[in-house]
């Protein structure tokens, strides 16, 4: 027995073919009628006029198969959450730190904070710039299994390390599938979830990041008083193992991208995947999901006719060279809006003096629970404000923050150090609720279909490869030998006010526009900023001309 239908509602009863496209028409020869055609457009348009909820019920089984992916966005957090709180853990310092008879305390080598921080963001870099080849050869789905295996042996490495230099090799090595983690997963949400959804399952990549983050830093802060090392550091390293192997198990019930298996020529195994994702429909309604896939590989097929087969450098070409860019552009904002600050904000504000240690801890760990929770409601404002406003303006309103916390590091009272403290939380409160949230959206919708892995590979290695830099300098900065301590915030506010300036007319606004649209924009040259207000009509109007 086939389930009732309950997709969003038609607007109208029939929709002709007013434009055949030459992808239509390689299907029309291949022998696909024009009423099924035509019964696709009707669908798509359908869902393009869903309202969020709605769509959210009719997709379920795919917001349920996207999690699993999701949290491997959430083994990331959690390995910066631990790297973040252990740094910070007497347990930790005993074991690798040195002891400072100036302060009668004990600190981690400016040169080795870096390293760790650095070389993780380095191997980040690495994983995901090799994610794009990986998805396209082997699909979203083994590559998950074989980078859960990845993950799980190098976290081994970080569990029984006795040295500086084994842990920064357990880090680097952890670091390369915590980076193709991110990708795999946004390639996945991009290929099989809906215009509506699609942009608040990205958008929760931000928030499982954050979540995986107050996770780790929550447990470290109930063990921070254990001194054995097997009670704090080891235990919070080995509980990462847990992620992968939950992902792994549950990556069983979890069907391919229908996209991917289209594109490997496996017909039956894509229609398989797409009566698992959307649930028991007639055989007219698949095939209208078949035939939206086929449209778009069609197109594909047909550039890469005119181009060849897809690269790395062909992300650098024509109208793919602008998006690329732009996408680079979004993940250089998010470095630039302070994350360095936010990975090491435990081990930064207990180096302030004036300000209990209790304090930094609590401090912490209730504004990166703050953070989860925000990341919550960026797919809400999203929707209601779109996606450049809260990223160029909200962007905007962090470089003010990030002025404010820095002019605090004149303030010499107590006062000023609990303002500090919360100002300093507060910065990374709100570079996820603006930049982090929409940046991630933003990244996954503005690549081609072609070039879709390759260009989130790229987007994700710039991240990853400037987060590299940036965990590197930081440390430095903030102590010996820069010693500029809070006031390392400005250089950020620098960076950030110069992107925002950029992205005010490279950014568009991509709310409720499908992939087909998006690509028309760029096609015909429409500004970015001018996205939101084109029509089909004055896009035709453009292509007649």
């Amino acid at each position: 027995m086939t389930e009732k239908f309950d997709s969003p509602k038609p607007t109208h009863e029939h929709v002709e073919l007013s434009n055949t496209t030459p992808a239509m028409q390689k299907l029309l020869e291949q022998g696909v009628s024009r009423s099924l055609l035509e019964a696709s457009e009707e669908l798509q348009l359908r869902e393009k006029g869903a309202g969020m909820l709605q769509a959210l019920r009719y997709e379920w089984r795919i917001v349920l198969c996207c999690l699993v992916y999701l949290g491997a966005a959430l083994g990331q957090g959690l390995d910066n959450g631990v790297g973040n709180i252990t740094n910070a853990m007497p347990g930790f310092l005993m074991t690798f730190g040195d002891f400072l008879p100036a302060t009668q305390s004990l600190s981690i080598p400016s040169v080795w904070l870096s390293l760790w921080t650095a070389m993780t963001a380095l191997g980040n870099a690495i994983g995901s710039l090799a994610a794009g080849s990986i998805i396209d050869r082997w699909g979203t789905k083994r590559s998950l299994w074989g980078l859960c295996l990845a993950s799980t042996a190098a976290i081994a490495i970080q569990v029984w390390t006795h040295s500086r230099g084994q842990l920064l090799a357990g880090k680097i090595l952890n670091g390369i599938p915590q980076g193709a983690f991110v990708a795999v997963a946004a390639t996945y949400i991009s290929e099989t979830a809906g215009v509506r959804v699609r942009s608040t399952l990205l958008s929760l990549i931000a928030f499982m990041i954050m979540s995986g983050v107050t996770m780790g830093v929550g447990i470290g802060v109930h063990q921070i008083a254990v001194l054995s090392p097997w009670g704090s550091f080891r235990l919070l390293y080995a509980l990462q193992w847990l992620l992968p192997v939950i992902i792994s198990i549950l990556l069983i019930f979890t069907p391919e991208s229908p996209t991917y298996l289209l594109r490997k020529g496996d017909l039956d195994g894509a229609r398989r995947a797409i009566l698992h994702l959307y649930g028991s429909r007639t055989p007219d309604q698949l095939e209208q999901r078949l035939i939206l896939i086929q449209l778009a590989l069609a197109a594909e097929e047909e550039e890469a006719q005119v181009t060849g087969s897809s690269t790395y450098l062909d992300c650098f070409h024509g109208v793919d060279r602008k998006r690329t860019l732009t996408v680079i552009s979004v993940f250089v904002t998010m470095q630039f809006s302070g994350i360095a600050l936010g990975s090491n904000t435990t081990y930064f504000l207990s180096q302030i003096p004036s300000l209990p240690s209790a304090a930094v801890f609590d401090l912490s760990l209730g504004f990166l629970g703050l953070s989860a929770i925000v990341n919550l409601f960026g797919p809400f404002l999203m929707e209601k404000s779109g996606r450049r406003l809260l990223f160029v303006y909200g962007n905007g309103l962090q470089a003010a923050i990030l002025l404010a916390l820095g002019a605090l590091y004149y303030s010499t009272s107590d006062a000023g150090a609990w303002a500090l403290g919360i100002l300093y939380n507060l910065a990374i409160v709100t570079a996820q609720l603006t930049t982090s949230c929409s940046g991630f959206t933003l990244s996954g919708e503005l690549s081609s279909l072609r070039l879709r892995a390759k260009t989130q590979s790229i987007g994700y290695a710039s991240y990853y490869a400037l987060g590299w830099l940036m965990q590197f300098i930081t440390p430095w900065m903030f102590q010996q030998p820069g010693n500029f301590g809070v006031r390392v915030a400005w250089f950020y506010a620098g960076l950030t006010i110069l992107a925002t300036a950029l992205n005010f007319f490279i950014i568009p606004e991509t709310r409720g526009l499908s992939y087909e649209d998006i690509d028309h924009r760029y096609a015909q040259q429409v500004k970015p900023r001018h996205f939101e207000r084109a029509t089909v009509a004055s896009l035709e109007e453009q292509r007649k001309e």
